[in-house]
């Protein structure tokens, strides 16, 4: 639903075509099937507001498959099912059987836009953290010159609301200690592109 709904409004705002940012994800972590439709999965692992830039590129895919009837089919079909005690990959693996696609195929189509769409992007960061102290250094050994960041988190489940953006300054990023429990935490690095940020994967450490 989000990503047909961001698709939409990307129309609308007469933005189409694939975003940049969705590129640089895929470029730098390919996406693989059984973790985009898994959202508590991708939740955990990777960046809660990748799915949105990546389901316009989805819903563009759909769109080559079959055009405004496979798209007014998934939500239709994704609204009955969503009730259900289904999701993840049976959900779009039932969703594709009813509407008439090969869920394998669209997939390959999406894949295709991502790397079409990176070939034109520039040289991107290739980031390294480590802690230090109360710190953790931030590099970027290509020094493709983005601005860097670092995102915290308590624990997998934390609400985002909850979570600390801190810019990478000189190279590090003072930790929130005041936010993060006794044993271990979670942080992300990542860089800002355009007007948002592409991050890496959680990775959990001690707590200093």
């Amino acid at each position: 639903d989000e990503g047909l709904a961001s698709w939409v409004a990307a129309r609308v705002a007469g933005k189409p075509g694939i975003p940049r940012r969705a590129a640089a994800i895929h470029a730098l972590d390919p996406v693989q099937l059984d973790l985009l439709v898994e959202d508590d999965r991708w939740i955990a692992e990777r960046d809660i507001a990748q799915p949105y830039p990546l389901g316009i590129v989805f819903v563009e895919a759909l769109d080559e498959a079959g055009g405004v009837r496979v798209r007014s089919c998934v939500l239709r079909e994704i609204g009955a099912l969503g009730h259900r005690e289904i999701a993840g990959l049976a959900l779009w693996v039932t969703v594709a059987d009813r509407c008439g696609f090969v869920l394998e195929d669209v997939f390959a189509r999406f894949e295709r836009l991502l790397e079409d769409a990176a070939a034109d992007l520039p040289p991107l960061p290739e980031l390294e953290a480590s802690l230090q102290g109360t710190a953790l250094r931030v590099v970027d050994r290509r020094e493709a010159g983005f601005r860097l960041v670092c995102r915290f988190r308590s624990r997998p489940d934390a609400e985002v609301g909850t979570y600390e953006h801190v810019d990478v300054v000189d190279g590090r990023c003072e930790l929130p200690l005041w936010q993060l429990p006794e044993e271990t935490f979670g942080y992300q690095v990542g860089f800002r592109m355009d007007d948002d940020a592409v991050f890496d994967r959680w990775v959990e450490a001690p707590t200093p």
